[in-house]
């Protein structure tokens, strides 16, 4: 039997609390982290937690192929240092929230700052990262953008062929 596959929302604002709310109850193991304690209270049950710094988290750990992550935070310096952590990590899935032309400046800030990994930053950005996030329902409403989001995610690698 495998493991469970897991999800990491990073950042625990509007859209990732409705994206908590959307992921409970799939096959998916759901974590939200967020160092801000009010937007990490009152989640669906099942719904992991963590109340630390998101990029402290995401250094400490081991990622694989069964994780996925979702970058929603509050800040645009810190969605881009996480990017830049887990864009070489072997991730299963890696989303970003934004626009076409938070794509376009994030990409070239990585490209400005060096430090690229082997085969480069644009070679990883179009293999690994979804940027803009979700499927195309072209809203700014939060719960519409976790549901786009989700549907994403699920349809692309969360659902095993065992889970559909």
């Amino acid at each position: 039997m495998r493991g469970r596959r897991s999800v990491h929302l990073f950042g625990g604002g509007h859209v990732g609390r409705a994206a908590a709310e959307v992921l409970a109850g799939t096959p998916l193991d759901v974590m939200v982290v967020d160092s801000r304690p009010e937007w990490t209270r009152g989640l669906p049950a099942g719904v992991r937690t963590a109340g630390v710094d998101p990029l402290e988290y995401a250094r400490s750990r081991d990622w694989g192929p069964a994780d996925a992550a979702c970058i929603w935070t509050f800040s645009h310096d810190l969605d881009l240092a996480l990017v830049r952590h887990l864009l070489p990590l072997p991730l299963g899935w890696l989303g970003l929230i934004g626009s076409a032309h938070k794509a376009k400046v994030f990409l070239a800030r990585l490209i400005e700052e060096g430090g690229a990994p082997a085969g480069g930053w644009e070679a990883l950005w179009e293999e690994k990262l979804r940027c803009p996030i979700g499927l195309p329902l072209r809203s700014k409403n939060p719960k519409v953008i976790a549901i786009a989001a989700a549907a994403e995610l699920l349809q692309d690698w969360g659902l095993a062929k065992e889970d559909t």
